[in-house]
């Protein structure tokens, strides 16, 4: 198993564990906590993380007690396009919109053309209550759908209209890759992304309110 390095920007979390690559699935497993504004772990683009027109699944657990601004839990790419910085306007994304959206938590993907976003409302309430919460962001090409699953249960799903995502841009985890502003607080474990169908990932076995309460943090 090969070590890829998590690079901090404005770092004001603890990393605990290392990030790695498999070779069939993509593993960033980074244990952190926050109590500033505007920090982010950085983690440089490699090939595997292209992830274009390919289905994929992002994992992670996380805790919050929310707040009044905008947060992203993770963003890779950016919002707009400008050649000379190499950005591509292509982006895919998790977030916690406070303020801009009515308390939203949302799962989106945008090639630069057309923008698919999933959302659940009442977010805060939900999954910023300072409780630990199982979060599963799919992106299904064959299905057409994005899928957002939260603490074993199916909570948004939509037709994903979107073509291809791919770019070489950074991701930012706890934050967004383009002006880092919007800064996570809280705490963030075992972050993974799956270059697979949900039905085949590790957490298949967690689809289900029974099965979640089973494997809850404690």
């Amino acid at each position: 198993m090969d070590t890829v390095d998590c690079i901090g920007r404005n770092v004001n979390r603890t990393l605990e564990t290392e990030c790695h690559i498999c070779s069939i699935n993509i593993i960033i497993d980074c244990l952190w906590n926050t109590d500033k504004a505007n920090a982010a772990f950085v983690q440089e683009h490699y090939d595997a993380l292209t992830l274009g027109n390919e289905s994929f699944s992002i994992e992670l657990w996380f805790k919050s007690a929310g707040g009044s601004v905008d947060w992203y839990l993770l963003h890779k790419g950016s919002h707009a396009t400008n050649s000379y910085e190499g950005a591509t306007g292509k982006w895919f994304g998790i977030q916690y919109q406070k303020n801009s959206k009515n308390d939203r938590l949302t799962w989106a993907v945008d090639d630069d053309v057309t923008k698919t976003d999933i959302n659940v409302t009442g977010a805060t309430t939900k999954y910023f209550n300072n409780e630990w919460v199982h979060l599963v962001c799919v992106r299904d090409v064959e299905e057409k759908q994005l899928k957002m699953y939260a603490n074993g249960i199916l909570v948004a799903s939509g037709a994903d209209k979107t073509g291809d995502i791919g770019t070489i841009e950074r991701m930012a985890i706890g934050n967004c890759n383009t002006a880092y502003e919007n800064g996570f607080q809280g705490l963030m474990d075992e972050l993974k992304l799956y270059m697979l169908d949900i039905t085949m990932a590790p957490f298949a076995d967690c689809s289900t309110e029974e099965d979640y309460q089973s494997k809850t943090k404690k």
